[in-house]
């Protein structure tokens, strides 16, 4: 059985190439990791349309009640805000409808730290919170496309 001894400068030189192996490898998970993550947006913003379309009420033209659209309405301007109670803690899970001529074009609802976020054209839109622990909130507010954000509050 031989052996063969390795200078420190050849051990450098394995250790470094192995490293350029592993950040080789790393990069290749990272892109497949970004992959997948816009597949599953994409299925899931399938499935949301999907049980929308499942879910949205038929109205007949004799009814005075107007009918839900759900449209794909994208803008520059980031609509944002957060729900908290009367203690200024977040509250998790509050519906937040975004209406505009009396269609809903989006249904969120808020993260663990009461936050929502919806890119939005400029123009009117009214805003409804629902939740299990109030009554609906509505408000109604107005921007435009020169914005960057507008935080409903």
């Amino acid at each position: 059985m031989s052996t063969k001894a390795n200078s420190a400068i050849d051990v450098i030189y394995l250790l470094n190439e192995k490293l350029s192996n592993i950040e080789t490898k790393l990069d290749l998970i990272d892109n497949n990791i970004k992959d997948l993550n816009n597949k599953v947006y994409v299925l899931n913003s399938r499935v949301a349309k999907m049980s929308q379309q499942q879910l949205k009420p038929t109205v007949s033209s004799a009814q005075n009640t107007t009918q839900e659209e759900s449209g794909l309405i994208l803008g520059n301007v980031k609509v944002h805000g957060y729900i908290v109670n009367s203690s200024k803690k977040p509250v998790p899970n509050v519906s937040v409808g975004i209406f505009q001529n009396e269609a809903k074009i989006r249904n969120l609802f808020t993260d663990k730290n009461g936050y929502w976020e919806a890119k939005l054209p400029g123009g009117t839109y009214r805003i409804i919170y629902e939740h299990e622990k109030f009554k609906p909130i509505e408000k109604v507010i107005s921007f435009d496309n020169n914005q960057k954000s507008y935080e409903v509050r």
